[in-house]
């Protein structure tokens, strides 16, 4: 019986040092315990008795209950919620390969051509007419056709006697093109300066004609050739311009433009006079001679 009180007084010594505390070994790592390699023992002393429990957990997860009556459950704290929301468009650079162009805000890369572009429009077809030329400088590309002096009786004159002369140009008009649009440009002879080579010079509004019938007659361009000799004609003829559009009417511009022709070349035969029965009209002449 003596044994037994000793007995309880030393278990009472012993609580009592223990106290009214919890006491728990942790001899794991925190790794091992995670992992519920290794629980954790925990112990609760009362005056009741001393209770004694473990606990494992595993992250994630619920824990197991507490060996030894009481439960604990352990739950991963909930993480907050965040609004999500597409990420801005990258800064666009216009002109490059992968951003040739924007759609809504975003760069979009070209794509190669299914058909080819359609020629570019000439101002023709688009119905759009260059800048009028204002003077003969703008349409120095058009130039008058050539044209020549013809002399009567021939090539041959005799001196003292009207030696007709006159010139094949004419009112005309050439076609093209001026930027890519028909034109057509319309010379009109206005002058004709005429040099006949034996220093004389003379000063036309007409280009003459032919004599017809009456040779050696006086005309509005013959000239008279004192002395015998070979003579180098000259002559410019200075043109007016005038311009059109298909449809529309001539529209002149300034300034003239000068058009050097020949030389032609006459020669002055030498006149010896002889003894004949009988006259020689001057339309019966042939080279000096009846």
């Amino acid at each position: 019986m003596l044994a037994r009180i000793l007995a309880l007084t030393t278990l009472a010594c012993t609580i009592t040092v223990m106290g009214a505390s919890a006491a728990s070994a942790d001899e794991c790592s925190q790794a091992a315990r995670t992992s519920a390699e290794c629980p954790s023992i925990s112990s609760d002393v009362t005056e009741e008795g001393v209770t004694f429990g473990a606990t494992g957990t595993t992250q994630g997860s619920p824990g197991s209950e507490p060996q030894g009556g009481s439960s604990s459950v352990l739950s991963p704290a909930p993480r907050p919620s965040l609004p999500w929301s597409l990420p801005p468009p990258r800064s666009p650079v216009l002109g490059t390969t992968e951003c040739a162009y924007l759609l809504q805000g975003s760069c979009r890369g070209s794509s190669p051509a299914k058909n080819p572009p359609p020629p570019t429009p000439t101002p023709s077809t688009a119905g759009v007419l260059p800048t009028p030329p204002s003077t003969v400088n703008d349409l120095a590309s058009f130039q008058p056709d050539s044209s020549s002096i013809q002399v009567e009786p021939g090539w041959w004159t005799l001196p003292r006697l009207h030696t007709n002369v006159f010139s094949t140009a004419r009112e005309h008009q050439v076609a093209g093109e001026l930027l890519g649009v028909p034109i057509e440009v319309r010379f009109s002879p206005r002058a004709y300066a005429w040099s006949f080579g034996d220093g004389y010079t003379a000063t036309t509004g007409s280009a003459g004609s032919s004599w017809g019938s009456e040779q050696f007659s006086p005309t509005a361009t013959s000239h008279v050739y004192r002395a015998p000799g070979g003579y180098s004609l000259r002559l410019t003829v200075s043109y007016s311009v005038s311009y059109r559009y298909t449809g529309s009417s001539f529209t002149p511009v300034s300034g003239t433009v000068n058009q050097p022709v020949g030389p032609a070349t006459v020669s002055v035969l030498r006149v010896t006079p002889v003894l004949v029965d009988h006259g020689c009209s001057v339309s019966t002449l042939r080279e000096g001679r009846c």
